[in-house]
């Protein structure tokens, strides 16, 4: 690992494009003819929308040849599926994992899928478009735009767009420009005109390794791409609005489509979107879709009895259940009138109740019976063997989620039973049984303020909750116990942002856990965080101060430091003026209002990926009023059912390098009566305020309105 003074993660991304544009060579016989539509789809959320699409463009009467791009290795379609989009005129289906091996490519990301499908399809010109946009009329006409014969190349914008102070500028040496595009819109693409943009977003995806931390995974390439390598292209100022469902009203972007990416077709879609725009007609094709791809669960049951009609009667949403299946995920399922499901994952489309037994349809093809359980009311089973032993449906009750946040919150445990040696348990909080546990469990949950854990033959064993454990009335009987209830945590920052408070908070007043299992000896709170699929549940705490009260702190401090702490960075003199400071390299970037913008994005990013965390504000631990409110809700989101008196928690001293109390005592009135800008000329603040993200300041609860004062003349 990267010392905090390493430039080897700065100096190896600079050097991307111009590798690319000294070593591109264009194709000799590049293969290419006719136009066609492209669509990145793939896995079985999206399918349903790519149904609609691609029926009801030929509705329309368009006969534009169509070809559909998966790639097995990230978001597969099933053989069921590809023989369903076979029954489509003109419509081949290519799987890039395939492929990829007589054109070797990185296929990590959906992003990756667009570029390689780019490369690899057959045809000269190319309408690039995902699954979501449903047509409202034939794209043929887009070909012949005046913008498109002219260039080669059409964007439609989508809502968001890089930032001009966004390290992506400097990371490919471009100068910033307005308005390029960081979403997957809709693209035209004129192929052999443009094949030295397409193999630069090629080499942008072979090294996305090293450009993670600049270009996130779900960015656009596209127009990036073009503007590196200078070629031409046309923009088109609005697009159809992501988000809502509605055409464009813009006459000028001539794109006929409904953009329904924000929600989906689904196979159980209800009327209530008859109203858009073809809303009817494509209600009609889903209808087609079911009836074709779950004929089990659709063609009518001939011999239906009495009994079973009054089984189904009684099922249909009464209750909210829980199904465990192969791999013990555990879903929520409502059932519904019409066969129809409710769930929150596209696994179970459908049902039925024929002869006493539970017929569930899954998306995929498969069915699976299950029978009521006479050792549990309300409980049923699966009655066949293999992948389908494990599925049951438990009712579910509204105090059961706030026992089932209680387990997951705190989730080791040791299971006993009679004098056997205890067995360590982790509870995910996907109903799942974590890595290292007993292989006799393969999931849980709770029903009935009972916990449930479940085997390979269905119900294994249910618990009841006394006192601090989980008991049953078993000979002997089985027992749960906890055996760590604390989360671990992570305190990270950059220098100055009171890191130290809180990791005291924890650590010593609170004694609880840290994670470090990932870092090995050169762990540095002040730097990246690594993948959120490591980090688990870890409760990470992001301490974060307003730029530019940050940026005189630090140099105060590196000042004063210099020679003592060796995290300073390498570059700095302690000769350097402020101004200097505020210019001059730091640390992998060019100053530090570039390090305050990617290390907080960064780490606020991590965050919402992990959905564990929390963000501290510096200024609210200045005084004690604001420490307790701050230590209160910061507690609250750790562990809601911690019991502890915050005000014998804070603290009213700073805290030095080992976290331990200083006599110094807090200095509020610095921040609060704003005197560090004091140290400010109007031309210093300029050149910051040109290069700190005033969106990122905004998420973090800063602003420049509250910023005016009396400044030194220059």
């Amino acid at each position: 690992m990267a010392t905090p003074n390493s430039t080897s993660q700065a100096s190896s991304p600079l050097r991307i494009r111009d590798s690319f544009l000294r070593k591109y060579v264009p194709p000799t016989s590049p293969v290419a003819q006719g136009r066609g539509l492209v669509v990145i789809a793939g896995g079985l959320e999206s399918f349903p929308s790519l149904w609609v699409q691609l029926r009801e463009l030929r509705r329309l009467g368009s006969t534009l040849p169509v070809e559909v791009w998966y790639c097995s290795a990230i978001s597969p379609l099933t053989t069921r599926m590809r023989e369903l989009l076979a029954r489509i005129p003109n419509v081949q289906v290519f799987d890039a994992a395939a492929i990829r091996k007589t054109f070797p490519a990185v296929l990590t990301t959906t992003r990756d899928l667009h570029t390689f499908a780019l490369l690899n399809t057959k045809f000269h010109e190319v309408l690039v478009v995902t699954p979501f946009l449903t047509p409202l009329a034939c794209p043929e006409t887009l070909f012949e735009t005046e913008g498109f014969r002219t260039s080669g190349a059409v964007f439609w914008r989508g809502a968001r767009k890089w930032n001009k102070n966004h390290l992506i500028w400097r990371t490919l040496d471009l100068a910033p420009r307005d308005g390029v595009d960081t979403l997957a819109a809709p693209a035209l693409i004129d192929r052999l005109r443009h094949w030295k943009a397409l193999y630069f977003c090629k080499h942008l995806c072979d090294h996305s390794r090293e450009l993670e931390k600049v270009i996130p995974a779900q960015a656009q390439l596209l127009n990036l791409a073009w503007y590196s390598t200078d070629s031409p292209f046309h923009e088109i100022d609005t697009n159809p609005p992501r988000g809502t469902e509605g055409e464009s009203s813009d006459e000028k972007t001539s794109f006929p489509w409904n953009d329904l990416s924000s929600r989906p077709w689904l196979l159980d879609e209800s009327s209530s979107r008859a109203a858009l725009t073809n809303g009817a007609t494509c209600l009609q094709h889903l209808l087609e879709l079911a009836a074709a791809w779950k004929p089990m669960l659709y063609d009518p049951v001939a011999s239906i009895s009495e009994e079973d009609a009054q089984l189904a009667q009684l099922l249909i949403g009464q209750s909210v259940y829980k199904l465990a299946g192969t791999g013990a995920s555990v879903h929520r399922l409502v059932l519904l009138e019409e066969h129809a499901t409710q769930t929150n994952y596209a696994g179970v489309v459908g049902w039925h109740v024929l002869n006493g037994k539970l017929h569930l349809g899954w998306a995929n093809g498969h069915t699976r019976q299950l029978a009521k359980d006479k050792a549990h009311p309300g409980h049923w089973i699966s009655v066949e063997r293999g992948s389908a032993s494990m599925i049951r449906l438990m009712p579910s009750h509204p105090s059961d989620d706030l026992l089932t946040k209680q387990l997951t919150l705190r989730p080791h445990y040791r299971l006993s039973r009679g004098d056997d040696t205890p067995l360590p348990l982790s509870l995910s909080s996907d109903g799942s049984i974590g890595p290292g546990s007993s292989p006799r469990f393969r999931g849980w949950t709770i029903t009935e303020g009972q916990l449930a854990f479940l085997g390979e033959r269905g119900l294994t064993a249910l618990l009841r909750p006394e006192g601090s454990v989980f008991v049953d009335s078993c000979t002997p009987p089985w027992q749960l116990e906890r055996h760590d209830t604390r989360r671990r945590y992570l305190v990270h920052g950059l220098q100055r942002t009171c890191t130290n408070v809180i990791e005291f908070l924890f650590s010593r007043q609170l004694n609880a856990p840290r994670t470090t299992q990932f870092f090995g000896s050169v762990y540095w709170k002040h730097g990246w965080l690594p993948s959120s699929n490591a980090l688990g549940n870890t409760f990470i705490i992001i301490c974060v101060r307003h730029p530019l009260d940050w940026m005189l702190a630090c140099y105060e401090y590196f000042v004063r430091e210099h020679g003592k702490d060796t995290t300073i960075c390498s570059q700095f003199s302690p000769t350097w003026t402020f101004e200097e400071f505020l210019r001059r390299p730091h640390y992998f970037w060019p100053s530090p209002a570039e390090r305050w913008n990617v290390m907080n994005q960064h780490w606020l990013n991590r965050v919402h990926e992990t959905g564990s965390g929390t963000i501290v504000r510096a200024e609210m631990l200045q005084s004690l009023a604001l420490q307790s409110k701050t230590f209160h809700n910061l507690l609250s989101d750790y562990d809601p059912f911690m019991e502890v008196e915050v005000d014998k928690l804070l603290v009213a001293n700073r805290m030095t390098n080992n976290c331990s109390s200083s006599s110094a005592p807090m200095d509020s009135h610095k921040y609060w009566e704003r005197r560090y800008l004091e140290q400010y000329t109007p031309k210093m603040l300029q050149n910051v305020k040109e290069i700190l993200d005033e969106r990122l300041m905004q998420q973090l609860g800063y602003t420049w309105k509250d910023l005016e004062q009396v400044h030194k003349p220059n």
